[in-house]
């Protein structure tokens, strides 16, 4: 019997709760991907359209709502735009490289 285990706990993509359109594209999607070896991960970007700067900027614009909703958006959004980067196996797990 195997045991699960997380190994990198990150999340690749941010999408609209309340969209009218089922099926509508993530606001934000990050690409995982995995070094051949197995040692290390890379979280990025997946071009040029689909970015954290033009997301964070779009966003900015939408503040004039209400500030709740809108300091909630800025967090999650932040959250999954500071994700990007690399990982290095450490021991049991990826761990954020510095």
């Amino acid at each position: 019997m195997c045991a699960e285990v997380d190994v990198l706990d990150v999340e690749t993509k941010l999408e609209v709760l309340d969209s009218p359109r089922i099926g509508s594209p993530p606001m934000l999607a990050l690409r995982l991907g995995i070094a051949g070896d197995g040692m290390s991960a890379t979280l990025d970007e997946l071009g040029k359209d689909n970015t954290c700067k033009a997301l964070l900027a779009a966003t900015a614009r939408h503040d004039a709502g209400d500030q709740v909703w809108s300091d909630f958006d800025r967090a999650q959004e932040t959250r999954l735009c500071s994700t990007r980067g690399t990982y290095r196996w450490k021991a049991d797990r990826f761990q954020r490289a510095k």
